[in-house]
């Protein structure tokens, strides 16, 4: 059984995804249109060159869409499991984002 407390923990999770993965697309928008990085993600550089909005509204359909997919999949453990990592890594990002901001 999944109890309240886990939910809540997962429920944090999700929504600091979400926040972090709007503080990626900031910087990230920044740090492009600033002239100081490139977008790695092929699929994502070429909607970036399309249209800067169209690259936001797609990473934030599909991260909130993939992270609230397993944030409802929580009674499984690997789903548990993927929330921390999403976390994790999103977390890495803006830790590099931020170091990138403070040497440049």
């Amino acid at each position: 059984m999944f109890g309240i407390e886990k939910l809540k923990d997962s429920i944090f999770l999700f929504k600091s995804v979400i926040l972090l993965n709007l503080f990626d697309i900031i910087f990230t928008l920044y740090a492009v249109q600033s002239g100081y990085a490139i977008e790695a993600n092929p699929f994502m550089d070429a909607l970036l060159q399309k249209s800067p909005l169209l690259f936001a509204t797609t990473k934030l359909s599909l991260v909130s869409a993939g992270t609230y997919f397993i944030l409802i999949n929580q009674e499984f453990k690997i789903a548990r499991i993927a929330l921390k990592v999403c976390f994790f890594v999103y977390g890495l990002i803006f830790l590099y984002h931020v170091f990138g901001i403070l040497t440049s």
